[in-house]
Parts: C-alpha cells; sequence; structure tokens
C-alpha cells in the first residue's frame, strides 16, 4: 500500500530496507566497485520495498511501515519474525548454540535437511527521517535477537566477528545536493562494540568529467547483518579505507571511466593472519560508433597481503596481485539478432610465482514476437582457483547465476523465454559444464565425472 494520506507504505510480508548509505539497513544486492565508477558510490534512501529476490538470507518477514507525520518528518517502522538455516550444536555444558548460519536455502543433504529452520530470528526497529529541499537525513535504530546464541568455532581472524543471541545498532545519515554537488555520509555504532562511518561525494566538475571520492572507516567489531554499504571485506567491518573515481566523456562515442581505491586492514583477515594494507584499481576505455555496436576494454589491479606456506610456527604474508583484462563487443545484426563476443584473462603474481586464466565466451540473443533465446558457449583454461574468471549469465526470473570458470572446459547454456499469454510467463534453461577433471564442484555440490548439467523450469501467473 503506497501513499494513502499519511500513510506513505505498509508492506506485509516479505520485504528489505534501504536508508542511508546502508551501514545498518541496505537492501539484498548492494552494486560495489565497478566501472560506474562516480553514480555507484552513493546509496539512494528508498525505504521499504517488497522483497522479490531468490536469495535466501538478506530479506525480512513481517510488516513495515512508513508515516508522514509532516511534510518534512516520516517515521518508518518495522518488525521481522522468521526462521533461519544453521549449524546447530550442544556446547560442553549440553546448551545449544549455533556455530554458522547458512544463506543457501538448499535442503539436499541430510546436512543441509538438519540444519533447516534452527534458528529463529527477530529483528525490531524504526527510522526518523527528515526531508527539506536539498538536505535528506536520519536515525535509524535496529534490534536483531536469535532464539539460540550463535557462537562461531574460534580462529585467529574472527575473534571479533559476532557472538551471542542479541545485537544493536544505530547510525545517523545526511545527504545533501546543491546544483551539481552532491555529498552523502552515514555514522553508525553497534552497541557494546565497535563504530562505523562512511562519508563521501560526487561533483559533475565539468560537462564532461565527473568525480567521487569516498571515505570509509569500519571498527574491527562493528556488527551488522542486514548492510550493504561499499567495503572491500564481505562486510563493513575491520576496514579504513579512500576511494577515488572518475568518468570522462570525450565525445558521444567515446568515453572513460576508473577508480583507485586505497584500504587498510588493521586486525587479521581470512588467509591474511597479519594487519596489511592493499590497493585497486580500474580503467576502462567505452567506444560506441553507432546505434547497435559498442566496444569497451577494462584493465582492473587488486594487490592484497595473504598468508605463505611455512614450514615453522610463524605466519609469513606477502602481497599477491591479480589483475582481470577484458575485451568486449556487443552488435545487433538484425532487429531479432544480437550477438556479444567477450575476451577474459587474468594473471596472479605471489610469491615468485605467476599463474594465468583464460576465458573466451560467444553470447547470442534471438527476440521474435513473444519468444526470447539467450545462448551461450564459452572455453575456458586457468591454471589454478586463484585465476578463476567470474561471469554473469542470464537466468530465469529473479533467478541469480554468477558461476566462476576454473580448470579447463566448456560451458554453455541456453535459456528460453515464452509469453504464454498477458498473464502467463514460461522459462526454462539448460545449463552444461564440462571439466578436464574427475569431479566437479566441492562440499555436498561435488559429483563424480567431469560434466554437470543443470535443468530448471519456472512459470510465472499473474492474477
Amino acid at each position: 500500500m503506497l501513499n494513502k494520506k499519511k500513510l506513505r507504505n505498509l508492506i506485509i510480508g516479505d520485504y528489505q530496507a534501504q536508508f542511508g548509505q546502508g551501514l545498518v539497513l541496505g537492501s539484498a544486492f548492494g552494486i560495489g566497485k565497478n566501472a560506474e565508477a562516480v553514480s555507484t558510490t552513493r546509496r539512494a534512501t528508498l525505504g521499504f520495498m517488497p522483497y522479490t529476490s531468490a536469495y535466501e538470507a538478506g530479506y525480512l518477514r513481517g510488516a513495515a511501515t512508513s508515516y508522514a507525520i509532516s511534510k518534512s518528518v516520516t517515521i518508518h517502522g518495522f518488525y521481522s519474525l522468521r526462521w533461519r538455516d544453521g549449524n546447530l550444536q550442544a556446547d560442553s555444558s549440553d546448551a545449544w548454540r549455533v556455530s554458522s548460519l547458512s544463506t543457501t536455502g538448499l535442503h539436499r543433504t541430510q546436512n543441509e535437511r538438519s540444519n533447516q529452520n534452527t534458528i529463529q530470528e527477530m529483528n525490531t526497529g524504526g527510522v526518523i527521517s527528515f526531508k527539506h529541499q536539498r538536505l535528506d537525513a536520519g536515525l535509524t535504530l535496529h534490534h536483531t535477537q536469535f532464539s539460540v546464541p550463535l557462537q562461531r568455532s574460534a580462529t585467529l581472524y574472527n575473534q571479533f566477528y559476532f557472538q551471542g543471541d542479541a545485537n544493536t545498532n544505530s547510525s545517523l545519515y545526511i545527504n545533501y545536493a546543491y546544483r551539481n554537488v552532491s555529498v552523502f555520509s552515514e555514522a553508525a555504532y553497534t552497541f557494546n562494540h565497535g563504530a562505523a562511518a562512511i562519508a563521501g561525494s560526487a561533483v559533475s566538475l565539468t560537462s564532461a568529467l565527473d568525480v567521487a571520492v569516498l571515505y570509509r572507516n569500519y571498527s574491527r567489531n562493528y556488527i551488522t547483518f542486514y548492510s550493504n554499504a561499499i567495503s572491500e571485506n564481505s562486510t563493513p567491518q575491520n576496514e579504513r579505507a579512500l576511494y577515488w573515481g572518475w568518468k570522462y566523456a570525450f565525445s558521444k562515442k567515446y568515453w572513460a571511466s576508473g577508480y583507485f581505491d586505497w584500504f587498510r586492514f588493521n586486525w587479521l583477515r581470512y588467509r591474511s593472519y597479519s594487519p596489511s594494507e592493499g590497493t585497486e584499481w580500474l580503467l576502462r576505455l567505452n567506444y560506441k560508433p553507432t546505434r547497435h555496436v559498442s566496444f569497451f576494454a577494462q584493465l582492473r589491479e587488486e594487490t592484497k597481503i595473504r598468508n605463505q606456506a611455512s614450514e615453522t610456527n610463524l605466519y609469513l604474508t606477502a602481497p599477491g596481485t591479480k589483475r582481470n583484462y577484458w575485451l568486449n563487443a556487443d552488435y545487433q545484426a538484425t532487429s531479432s539478432l544480437s550477438l556479444r563476443t567477450r575476451a577474459q584473462f587474468s594473471t596472479f603474481q605471489f610469491s615468485g610465482r605467476s599463474t594465468r586464466g583464460l576465458a573466451l565466451i560467444q553470447d547470442i540473443t534471438f527476440q521474435h514476437k513473444r519468444l526470447t533465446i539467450n545462448s551461450r558457449y564459452a572455453l575456458f583454461d586457468t591454471d589454478d582457483y586463484d585465476n578463476r574468471l567470474y561471469v554473469f549469465e542470464k537466468d530465469a526470473w529473479l533467478a541469480f547465476s554468477f558461476p566462476a570458470y576454473y580448470g579447463v572446459g566448456v560451458r554453455s547454456y541456453v535459456l528460453v523465454q515464452y509469453q504464454v499469454s498477458p498473464s502467463l510467463m514460461l522459462w526454462m534453461r539448460w545449463a552444461r559444464t564440462y571439466s578436464n577433471t574427475e569431479t566437479l564442484g566441492s562440499g555436498s555440490e561435488m559429483i563424480d565425472g567431469n560434466t554437470k548439467n543443470d535443468l530448471k523450469f519456472q512459470a510465472r501467473f499473474r492474477l
């Protein structure tokens, strides 16, 4: 329900929340660092939105509402209660605890079924937002309560991860826009733990040049479960960084973009058992000679510290450098047929050793009236998992496919979409992976043999 007098929004069911820069409440899929180096640095305050994704762990379930008490001030409140999958165990005193939470939503094996709906999660909170002309600000409070304590298996790097059954966050966000300048910020605090802050600005210096600067500082004991703030880590924790992004249009046919990100980790990380720092930069050149033809070339480099193999009890680290190269061409052959050709290369240098990876990809899309067919044929050859190449694949409605190509093999898929009627849509997807290995996958998804086939059917009926 939207905009019924002072009731601006009411959702009952599954939903997500996006306020401020996403330090406390962010939607499930936040866009991180990429070739759109300026526009993606700032998060928009979207409020509550219905949840329609296939991701099993990024939503709230219950009720959320937004009520305007004046033209400038709106109060937002939400309540969520749902079951989560987790690895339930008994400790030395026979008390129950969960060592980890599962986010796949799959219940195929005995272990996956035993982890199903083992812990109940309650989320409550509220936001007071203020909007007046160019100013957008708000105060956020969010509390999470688990029915069973979460106690992870202790390691050197996870000593400041969440432990317990309750967590409370608060934050203040302030955004301001004036002409061609946008300033945005948010500061957050986890009660009895750590703090986090992010601040940045996006500026159009000329009609051709846009620039963004972003600073972020996340303490090692800042804890959040529903964040999508920009971060080098998977969550905004244990990080201090400075980001600079830009985009320049030479003409309507030529433009370039890129960024440089310096980051430091004051505490240990997974596979990096010492405080460290690193850099990441990207450069992309675009050329669009006609409406139906476009090209781009992209180079990305990232350097981080990683543990070295050691025969002693000491942990030794060294920098590892990963480089990715992309060449891409999109062209529309006819009104019904479009093609995309891409070559991706990678190198990884670590401890005096260099490895490489390669993927050659051809996409074909055919559209005719109510029928759409998307297909791909890809060849890949990588020396090891450090050179894995991630390539986005089209999938059925609301599904998400972003596999890593590694080893030596072939990846192909066909996705057929057909509009039966205005209310009925059908999807069928077949994907096949062939590799030179004796097994494919890992863990519970490992299969014997060098070929894996996936078949998917989906139907959507609108009332």
